[in-house]
């Protein structure tokens, strides 16, 4: 076989395995995606399903906040962008852009806000550790 052939065969292989794989930023994305898509269904589980669980009571905190939320509110997020900004190891960090609306008769029940998330990658999934907002801006 010549050497053309070889490396035909070798970047095929390459190719093929890329397209079925998902890569670090794809699977980032994903997870916000995810949570979002479990905050507007008001689905705890699988909100909690996408945070870095480190045993500590921040954890069990977050999950009771969010049960009590999502008792009190009608919440609608969308995800405006999100940026994969920065990937070392098993951590990186991702910057989003969202829209959240507040069903019911609520001051500054609308908001944009521009967030840094704080990811781990835990057992080979990645999750989200920490929220930052950098940017947060509110309107009736």
């Amino acid at each position: 076989m010549n050497k053309t052939a070889t490396c035909l065969i070798i970047l095929t292989a390459l190719l093929s395995f890329g397209c079925f794989t998902e890569n670090d930023e794809d699977a980032i994305k994903k997870v916000i995606m995810a949570n979002t898509e479990a905050m507007n269904r008001e689905d705890l589980s699988g909100y909690m399903s996408t945070i870095y669980n480190d045993g500590s009571e921040n954890y069990k905190s977050l999950e009771k906040m969010l049960g009590e939320i999502f008792n009190a509110y009608d919440i609608k997020m969308s995800v405006v962008s999100v940026d994969v900004v920065e990937i070392t190891g098993n951590t990186a960090k991702a910057r989003t852009k969202t829209v959240t609306n507040l069903e019911g008769n609520l001051p500054n029940k609308n908001s944009r806000a521009t967030s840094l998330h704080y990811m781990i990658k835990d057992n080979k999934t990645w999750k989200i550790q920490n929220t930052v907002n950098e940017e947060v801006s509110y309107s009736d």
